[in-house]
């Protein structure tokens, strides 16, 4: 059952627990989905045998695993588990979508519970199969691979799964991306990044993107220092400072307003900001961030960013609204 040299005694499977819970082995997969999905983990742990979740980045998938995914967040103590990304093809195919509520709070449920807990004690990835008793079409069959993401302490913090609903076509992978929410996870917690990432959530209109006009700075004003407005150039591509709140103003150099990033040395093509921006032009979704600090704020050590994109017409990326927190 996925074990190598990397794992201990400790993490062995009780015999008989597999077949009670209808695991199998992910490394002997014959469906592509759950074998690509397996092949990732492996090639993205590092010297321990972990994932660590923050490494995890959607637009980095097989493209054809992306529809497929679901992942949940991993509360230990209390052995729950939270539905954060659900592909747009889990959706179509089940009938429903569970984004935003617990596993144990779902019809039918208890085996998938069962299973994550696995996961979730023993430090295991898995496939599995069986009758889709949490959809809307209990006639129909999946097939799941897990697999564990972790926290810096090496506990599992979330668990990937790819899931596969049978009897029903495949849906539109080039159109995957427009059903998620995040290209990838938040670095640390943050209630400045997380009520932005809320406020932005509530004015999109089903896959579109929300539309600049919809923001309305007397909604957020807690958020007004800690929020930035960045123009989309294009032909070439370029960003430039359009807004800037207080609070940043106090922790960056002076002079960034109307300027573009190919002015401004360090913020050019390949820096770290670049990336973040240029990959939620191109996905349309948003990006947590983290980075070194370099202002003039000596007490600084880090900050943590939110790009949320904005659009003119619902379709094509024309502003980012990040949001910052500086770290001491």
């Amino acid at each position: 059952m996925i074990l190598d040299d990397q794992q201990s005694d400790a993490q062995q499977p009780a015999q008989g627990l597999i077949p009670a819970l209808n695991l199998s082995d992910p490394s002997q997969a014959t469906d592509p989905a759950q074998r690509a999905l397996y092949d990732y983990w492996l090639s993205n742990r590092d010297a321990a045998g972990r994932f660590h979740y923050a490494a995890f980045d959607v637009t980095e998938l097989p493209p054809s695993l992306v529809p497929l995914i679901y992942l949940v967040r991993v509360h230990g103590e209390a052995r729950r588990f939270e539905v954060r990304i659900v592909g747009q093809q889990v959706i179509e195919l089940a009938g429903v979508n569970h984004m935003g509520r617990f596993i144990d709070e779902l019809p039918g449920s208890a085996p998938t519970q069962a299973r994550m807990e696995f996961c979730l004690d023993r430090n295991l990835p898995y496939t599995s199969s069986g009758p889709l008793d949490w959809g809307l079409y209990p006639y129909k069959s999946y097939s799941v691979c897990a697999v564990p993401l972790h926290d810096q302490g090496g506990r599992v913090a979330y668990i990937l799964s790819v899931v596969r609903v049978h009897g029903l076509p495949a849906g539109d992978e080039a159109q995957a991306h427009r059903f998620l929410t995040a290209s990838n996870l938040p670095k640390a917690p943050s209630p400045i990044l997380d009520e932005a990432f809320a406020y932005w959530l509530g004015k999109r209109e089903s896959t579109e993107i929300p539309r600049r006009t919809a923001i309305d700075p007397i909604e957020i004003p807690r958020l007004l220092p800690h929020l930035m407005l960045i123009d989309v150039l294009r032909d070439p591509l370029d960003f430039r400072y359009r807004l800037i709140g207080e609070g940043i103003r106090e922790n960056m150099h002076r002079g960034r307003r109307g300027r573009s990033f190919r002015e401004l040395e360090g913020k050019g093509p390949g820096s770290h900001l670049w990336k973040g921006l240029q990959k939620v032009v191109e996905t349309g979704i948003p990006r947590f961030g983290r980075a070194p600090y370099a202002g003039p704020e000596r007490r600084v050590k880090q900050f943590f960013d939110l790009l949320l994109p904005l659009s003119e017409d619902g379709e094509t990326v024309s502003q980012i609204l990040v949001a910052t927190e500086f770290r001491q």
